[in-house]
């Protein structure tokens, strides 16, 4: 679940690194898109948590770590990724995303599950 929220959250600004480029930089547009853009943040947050809850759960994910640390972390791997393809373009923002996600999953899944979630 986790692994395909990575890479449905990068359909839209995979299209182009304009488009990607034009999205990080409406963070610092306005105070007013800021509020707009820290307010769908936290909710994205809230929905990964849950993610990351059934995940627990289900003894994919390690059960020690804070799920709204985890969260947080979702969304800093994310970011960075579309920040970084976006200035080198290539190879296509998929096989950072895939890259990325499978350093992060290493990190928070259990121990000894290697497999793609």
């Amino acid at each position: 679940m986790l692994h395909h929220l990575f890479h449905r959250a990068a359909e839209e600004p995979g299209r182009s690194p304009d488009l990607a480029r034009a999205l990080i930089s409406s963070f610092l547009a306005s105070e007013a898109v800021r509020k707009i853009i820290e307010r769908n943040m936290q909710e994205g947050r809230r929905m990964i948590a849950e993610v990351v809850a059934a995940g627990q759960k289900r003894g994919e994910i390690d059960p020690r770590l804070k799920k709204e640390k985890v969260a947080i972390q979702v969304l800093q791997a994310f970011m960075g990724t579309v920040l970084f393809w976006s200035l080198h373009e290539e190879p296509p923002l998929d096989v950072w995303i895939e890259d990325s996600f499978q350093h992060f999953w290493r990190g928070i899944a259990v121990s000894g599950q290697e497999q793609k979630p």
